[in-house]
């Protein structure tokens, strides 16, 4: 049987979290990263792969000396 409040759910989700002032970002990560992230989320470090993400990024971004690193890629 299909999940018709699926999507109402997803859509009240999104609306909440504009509310609290997150802004929705679709990235691609490494499979290793993911890999990582779930052991931290499985261990308990963190109650969801968002708020491992965000903590990451909060490190990278927020808490580092004010001169920003050189941009790496593939």
């Amino acid at each position: 049987m299909a999940d018709f409040g699926g999507p109402q759910r997803v859509r009240k989700l999104r609306e909440r979290r504009a509310a609290e002032g997150f802004v929705e970002t679709n990235i691609s990560i490494p499979k290793e990263i993911r890999e990582v992230i779930d052991s931290k989320v499985a261990s308990g470090a963190y109650e969801s792969r968002r708020w491992a993400i965000i903590d990451a990024l909060q490190k990278v971004f927020l808490q580092q000396d004010q001169q920003p690193t050189q941009a790496k890629g593939p």
